[in-house]
């Protein structure tokens, strides 16, 4: 593969800050023998909101499936840091979509965050649209850290 120091048949995932000021990250994956590569950039901007931070995740990553000829674009869900003065934890939140030109599929990934009083973490709702149509004929619905459940549309 190009990569000089990773075999054929490894995955090998290059990272790096190529900016300062903004911060911004670069990040390269490929597997030469699965003919598949990633690559991405991404900067953040950061909000105090009272006892959490969230991160707002900008930039788009790039997905190609060498053999099919396909080439997804993606974007990124926010982050946040939630009970920040207690017991830390983290989860995502916010929209994140997938595109590819070639095929004309889209896919909206809402990552639901946990409601202050109950509920989950680590929801999402996925809903998958073929070329010119606006009705999803597949939604998937759980949580992203275990177990989902796949709808297809009825006709």
């Amino acid at each position: 593969g190009p990569v000089p120091w990773c075999s054929d048949n490894q995955l090998c995932f290059i990272a790096e800050q190529v900016s300062h000021h903004p911060p911004v990250s670069a990040f390269y994956a490929e597997h030469y023998n699965k003919k598949i590569s990633f690559n991405a950039h991404v900067w953040t901007k950061s909000k105090f909101l009272g006892l959490s931070i969230g991160v707002h995740n900008i930039g788009k990553g790039w997905v190609n499936v060498l053999e099919h000829g396909e080439e997804y674009v993606l974007t990124f869900p926010n982050g946040y840091g939630r009970s920040i003065l207690t017991v830390p934890w983290i989860e995502l939140g916010g929209t994140a979509t997938i595109t590819c030109a070639q095929t004309g599929y889209q896919a909206t990934v809402e990552f639901i965050t946990k409601p202050f009083y109950g509920g989950k973490k680590n929801r999402i709702c996925c809903q998958v649209t073929q070329p010119g149509e606006k009705k999803p004929f597949l939604t998937i619905n759980g949580e992203w850290s275990g177990v989902m459940e796949a709808k297809w549309s009825d006709g």
